[in-house]
């Protein structure tokens, strides 16, 4: 494990118990966890941590996901001169009026939610894939949220440091605060 930035306190303690706990060098054995059955088919290892970054990878992640945003963001005028019938075709969309309304909303600046996974090698990032979509799925992520403060070594230091931890989904915070309003 290569630390190269400094971490508050808390952070240099997160960092000791990962590096003397062996439980956190290799990925979870789905066997073995107590993990929901869909999970047990998950195509991906998981590791044992959630991984920690400095500000300097959060900003490259940034850069990197707003960049390749913009990219995509450029298909419809690149590669089909913003023509609806072309895209529609080209996609094979049943409902070509939702194309039409989609490239005049894009004139107006529109922003564009989206997810991007990437991952990080020794070469650097790596795009896998760009979700834009009004139901983007996330679908997973409080069961990871769960499986980390409840099951796996991180619990064991949440609890030795006797801390809490919560979760909500921001979608359901952005809803509560606008009903409140």
């Amino acid at each position: 494990m290569l630390i190269n930035h400094e971490t508050s306190s808390l952070g240099e303690q997160y960092t000791n118990f990962i590096k003397t706990n062996e439980q956190c060098h290799f990925p979870v054995d789905f066997a073995k966890t107590n993990l929901p059955e869909y999970m047990r088919r998950y195509h991906v290892e998981l590791q044992h941590i959630p991984v920690l970054i400095d500000e300097a990878k959060v900003k490259e992640f940034h850069l990197a996901s707003s960049g390749l945003v913009e990219i995509v963001k450029k298909i419809p005028k690149l590669i089909f001169n913003n023509n609806a019938d072309d895209i529609t075709k080209f996609y094979q969309y049943k409902r070509p009026e939702v194309v039409k309304h989609t490239l005049m909303s894009a004139q107006y600046g529109n922003t564009t939610l989206s997810r991007n996974d990437f991952i990080y090698t020794s070469s650097g990032l790596k795009a896998l894939e760009l979700n834009c979509s009004a139901t983007l799925g996330g679908w997973n992520i409080p069961f990871f949220f769960d499986m980390y403060r409840n099951q796996l070594p991180v619990s064991q230091f949440s609890n030795k440091m006797n801390l809490n931890s919560a979760f909500s989904l921001p979608l359901c915070f952005f809803l509560n605060v606008l009903l409140i309003l």
